[in-house]
């Protein structure tokens, strides 16, 4: 578990880094981050972490990030843009499929 935790965490560095080039889609990514944020502290009253798993988590993370930052000059601004899109598009699909059973019971 721990292994597959540290994989994704680079993967999502490695992309916010490589996407996170634009001065708009990193006005995007902060206002992701401030709202993972307050979702986080909102939980932690309610929520046991395991704290190393975090900090592993965290640490791989800004791994992925720097090395996305690295790659993004490769690519153009607007390729960058366009896979910025798809991401969010991907991940609220997702997102929708994953709660579609709990919206549907509202």
């Amino acid at each position: 578990m721990l292994f597959l935790a540290l994989l994704l965490a680079l993967l999502i560095g490695l992309s916010l880094g490589l996407l996170g080039s634009d001065g708009t889609i990193g006005t995007s990514l902060a206002v992701i981050a401030v709202n993972c944020a307050g979702g986080f502290i909102g939980q932690l009253h309610d929520l046991a972490f395991d704290w190393r798993l975090t900090l592993n988590f965290l640490a791989a993370a800004v791994a992925g990030m720097f090395g996305g930052t690295m790659l993004a000059g490769r690519f153009s601004d607007s390729a960058l843009r366009r896979g910025f899109a798809w991401c969010v598009l991907l991940l609220g699909a997702a997102l929708v499929v994953a709660n579609g059973t709990a919206l549907a019971g509202l």
